[in-house]
């Protein structure tokens, strides 16, 4: 009897822990993904800092800034500019006509002179300078600005050739430094496009360019400027350049 007992004891032992287990599976099977998502943290921003939606309130006044920055500033620049007159006359008298490049930083012009090509290369540049919100400021930053000009340079090729500028011609090397004029050297080649399409500074280096200009006896220096001179390539030439240089950098400014 007594066994019984004990038998029927561990039984029911049995049942309430099969029970218990049953019970604790189930609410673990209920309360897990509860427990799960609790430790998600849906925010999509760290800590302390502020929801999207401020966010995007901060980007739109941004934006709003920007764009009245740009507006005050292509109206500014559209009141105040005025072509270089200098441009439409030089073109006019020296019969030298623009033309259009796949490089918009280049500025090429052309004419035809007695059957002879003279085409001449240059890159638009930018005034290296900064403007005040003084009257002083101003007047000291357009001295500086008129030293710059004084002492600025601009490199020009120079191309002669008949026919096709894949025949044999000139090829010459041109300085700008303020409002002077300076030759660099001159050079007969087999293929003026061929020698064109070589990296200016390794062009005297795969072909003879001749000597340096100043390198000359004056008597040939000064035959050869005349020639150049009566082609277009003179003091003339100087002021169109400065002014074209910096017309076409206003233009690829405002294009921006």
């Amino acid at each position: 009897e007594l066994l019984k007992i004990k038998m029927f004891t561990h039984f029911l032992r049995q049942k309430t822990s099969i029970k218990l287990a049953s019970t604790a599976l189930k609410c673990s099977s209920v309360f897990t993904p509860l427990t799960s998502l609790s430790r998600f943290n849906f925010s999509s921003t760290p800590d302390n800092t502020p929801t999207t939606s401020t966010n995007i309130a901060r980007i739109e006044k941004s934006l709003q800034t920007l764009r009245t920055s740009l507006s005050n500033e292509i109206e500014y620049e559209t009141e105040n500019y005025e072509p270089h007159k200098q441009i439409k006359e030089f073109l006019e008298y020296s019969n030298f006509k623009l033309i259009e490049s796949e490089n918009p930083h280049f500025i090429i012009i052309e004419k035809k002179v007695d059957g002879v090509t003279v085409r001449v290369q240059f890159e638009s540049q930018t005034p290296d300078t900064e403007e005040g919100e003084e009257e002083t400021e101003q007047m000291e930053e357009y001295d500086e600005y008129k030293e710059m000009m004084d002492e600025s340079v601009h490199d020009l090729t120079l191309n002669i050739f008949k026919g096709d500028i894949s025949a044999e011609g000139i090829v010459g090397e041109i300085a700008i430094n303020g409002d002077e004029l300076h030759i660099i050297m001159l050079g007969k080649v087999k293929s003026v496009s061929k020698t064109m399409s070589r990296n200016r500074f390794m062009r005297n280096s795969l072909e003879y360019l001749g000597p340096e200009f100043e390198s000359l006896d004056p008597a040939l220096k000064r035959t050869l400027t005349d020639y150049l001179s009566e082609l277009g390539i003179n003091d003339e030439l100087v002021g169109f350049v400065e002014a074209m240089s910096f017309e076409q950098d206003q233009k690829l400014y405002m294009s921006w």
